[in-house]
């Protein structure tokens, strides 16, 4: 017969071994998640629009965003204008609460070694709203380097027409 002593060590032991069990079957689960995508909200296709600004023509970018947890990837291609569309990049980052930041190069950095950066973007309700920014070289003496941000958004919805 088992002492009042046995039942309270056993009962122990065994909610210690029930609870370890049951945190390894979420870290399992969560390993699983993140090995099939980990499509978190905002994994899946964006559209980058960049309005015309600095001198330069409007540009439309498809991106497709993987998202597990806080971490962030993807690839970045050109849709518009026509003579931009065989550029693409790759992006890693986090998204911590609203917050989005991001940092990008190209796929192909021989016909433009300056196409690098950081996006930061905030989450507004849907749509994500922020800026990128890249070094541009000036043409001064000595040349410097112009970091100044370029307004963005990302959206869900295709443009019209694609």
């Amino acid at each position: 017969m088992l002492s009042d002593l046995d039942i309270v060590i056993i009962s122990v032991v065994g909610g210690a071994l029930a609870t370890a069990a049951i945190e390894r079957a979420f870290r399992v689960l969560e390993s699983v998640a993140q090995s099939r995508g980990g499509r978190g909200h905002l994994a899946g296709t964006w559209y980058q629009h960049i309005p015309a600004q600095r001198g330069e023509p409007a540009k439309l970018d498809r991106v497709e965003c993987r998202h597990a947890g806080e971490r962030l990837s993807g690839t970045i291609v050109r849709l518009s204008p026509p003579s931009a569309t065989d550029r693409r990049w790759e992006f890693s980052g986090q998204a911590r609460k609203d917050y989005i930041f991001l940092a990008f190069h190209s796929v192909r950095p021989k016909p433009n070694p300056w196409s690098y950066g950081t996006i930061q973007l905030l989450d507004t309700e849907g749509d994500l709203t922020g800026s990128y920014v890249r070094p541009r070289l000036k043409e001064t003496q000595p040349p410097t380097v112009d970091t100044t941000p370029v307004l963005l958004t990302w959206t869900r919805k295709p443009p019209e027409g694609t």
